[in-house]
């Protein structure tokens, strides 16, 4: 039997247990904050039967506002005021409770009669037991609704954890968003990860008011967020206001979420805290421990699927860098400045400065390649610190860099390129007790400018001619540069 035909049952019963004239079942709707007609059984014909009751309107609005009892042995009211007939009826004995679980009100249960003086406060107490019994089957098909809704969840995750390796990272959390809703009823949703040195947290998925701030950064030490990272363990909190108030989840500059019930779950891997997952309601009492309890499961296979996917993008990122210096090597190099080239225009050129460190091979044989290795990290430092973007600075091989300069002038690059020659040379290179002095050739080439024939955004035809223009370089003197429009002339500068 279902849930609704054990209520008819039920109601009916009632009906003829009380002698009632119309019993009636009203569940309160939350969202509406109405009390809504659930079942009912009328000897008469008028019933309105999508009965909807404002809390604190008529007596049964009365009974839910105030979570008490009201009884009539001799009703002397309008049978209007119970608001559930359509037309007149001769009431005269009139009784409803409230029906509640554990001081939370779900409904309301009424009974009435033609009859004077019909009900006693024998009748009430029967009510009052019927309201439990409608209470206990409320909640059971509640729990019944969380399981499916657990069950469901559960499936989804699984399946998504068989794709975290292939799957894109807007898919991901797209899913895990789409899970979340099937499991808990909320207002805003908000994801959030912890960078490698876990002093930020970045927002990467959020839904309602927090949306706004996806991908931003925030302090990881600040706010609800904060409170939950440090703790290592969830942070329910049911009744925070009831006003306008608007409360601080990630710090002063973070999202300030207008709510009444917040709840907190750190995402825990291994004994590592990688981020927090927080939900939040204007609804007070929003969030019940069983929600808890749930949403904890709920956040420990979220943290295992990021670990998993954070891992992935750790060794495909390792893939790309180049293992002596850390920067990008020859292939990731070449596949950047392939998609950075397809933007470049005449208006907005883009340049290459290809450098090569100076007589580093005598300085392997004499030192060790040790010591050369160390030379080559600290060019690489230099370049990172100069470059305008990082992620543009290469290990092109050997004794080699690249730096990608979009948007940049051949003029732009030639001063820069000098620059670099003279932070190098300026630099000092300690080998046990001795100095070092370093110094770079380097090639300065653009696209479109300085490629005259062919494809002028070619990636390979624009190498080329950096590796002629690096060759003429080092030809000349050390620490030189030469752009790649000189190569006609054969004139090096410094």
């Amino acid at each position: 039997m279902s849930t609704d035909q054990e209520v008819d049952e039920l109601i009916k019963l009632l009906s003829n247990v009380t002698d009632a004239h119309t019993s009636a079942l009203f569940w309160l709707n939350e969202e509406q904050n109405r009390l809504q007609l659930k079942a009912a059984h009328s000897l008469g014909h008028n019933l309105c039967t999508d009965t909807s009751i404002d809390m604190g309107c008529g007596l049964l609005g009365r009974v839910a506002d105030n979570a008490k009892p009201i009884q009539f042995s001799d009703f002397d009211q309008h049978p209007r005021t119970l608001q559930y007939y359509a037309t007149k009826e001769d009431i005269k004995s009139f009784v409803a409770v409230p029906i509640l679980h554990k001081d939370k009100l779900l409904g309301v249960l009424s009974i009435d009669s033609k009859r004077d003086y019909l009900f006693t406060d024998k009748h009430q107490k029967i009510l009052n037991g019927f309201a439990r019994q409608f209470a206990n089957m409320l909640e059971r098909q509640r729990r019944a609704g969380e399981s499916e809704g657990q069950l469901k969840g559960g499936e989804k995750l699984y399946k998504l954890c068989q794709q975290v390796a292939t799957a894109d990272e807007h898919t991901i959390f797209s899913a895990l968003l789409n899970i979340s809703r099937e499991m808990l009823a909320f207002d805003d949703c908000v994801l959030a990860l912890l960078n490698d040195a876990q002093d930020k947290l970045q927002l990467k998925l959020a839904h309602g008011d927090s949306r706004k701030y996806t991908d931003k950064w925030f302090p990881a030490d600040q706010g609800l967020a904060g409170l939950v990272l440090k703790q290592k363990k969830s942070l329910r909190l049911i009744k925070l206001s009831q006003g306008e108030n608007k409360w601080t989840v990630f710090g002063r500059r973070g999202p300030k979420l207008k709510m009444n019930s917040f709840l907190g779950l750190p995402l825990l891997c291994a004994g590592r805290v990688n981020g927090v997952l927080v939900f939040a309601s204007r609804k007070p009492e929003a969030f019940s421990l069983q929600d808890e309890k749930l949403t904890a499961v709920l956040a420990l296979q979220i943290a295992a699927i990021t670990a998993q996917w954070q891992l992935q993008k750790a060794k495909e990122s390792s893939r790309q860098l180049d293992g002596v210096t850390g920067l990008l090597n020859h292939s990731a190099f070449q596949q950047q400045l392939e998609e950075q080239l397809a933007s470049a225009t005449p208006a907005q050129p883009l340049c290459l400065l290809l450098i090569s460190v100076d007589k580093l091979a005598g300085i392997n044989q004499d030192f060790g390649y040790e010591i050369g290795d160390e030379i080559l990290q600290q060019v690489a430092r230099i370049l990172m610190e100069v470059a305008p973007v990082e992620e543009n600075v290469a290990r092109f091989g050997g004794q080699k860099f690249a730096l990608i300069l979009p948007h940049t002038t051949s003029k732009a690059a030639k001063e820069l390129a000098k620059r670099i020659c003279n932070i190098v040379e300026r630099s000092r290179f300690r080998v046990g007790r001795k100095e070092l002095t370093i110094m770079v050739s380097i090639a300065s080439v653009s696209s479109p400018t300085d490629i005259d024939d062919g494809d002028s955004n070619d990636r390979t035809q624009l190498v080329d001619y950096a590796k002629k223009a690096l060759r003429l370089a080092m030809q000349a003197k050390e620490n030189n540069v030469c752009p790649a429009n000189d190569l006609l002339t054969g004139v090096s500068i410094k």
